[in-house]
């Protein structure tokens, strides 16, 4: 991630976090997960990627509360 930042890759970016919130979803950790997928989402953005960034909000906003 740290990486990713430094070099400006906010592709790489978001999809390390979209990995992340992948993880945290799969182990039960909705919270962390929605916050991961918004970073994710932010990222993505700022590469440019809005369908990439549209589909990390919407998998945030379908996470229980």
């Amino acid at each position: 991630m740290k990486l990713c930042r430094e070099y400006e890759d906010w592709y790489g970016a978001g999809q390390t976090l979209n990995n992340l919130a992948v993880a945290h979803r799969a182990t039960h950790h909705p919270a962390e997960a929605r916050a991961a997928y918004l970073q994710s989402a932010d990222a993505f953005t700022r590469a440019n990627a809005p369908e990439q960034a549209a589909r990390a909000r919407a998998r945030a906003a379908d996470l229980p509360d």
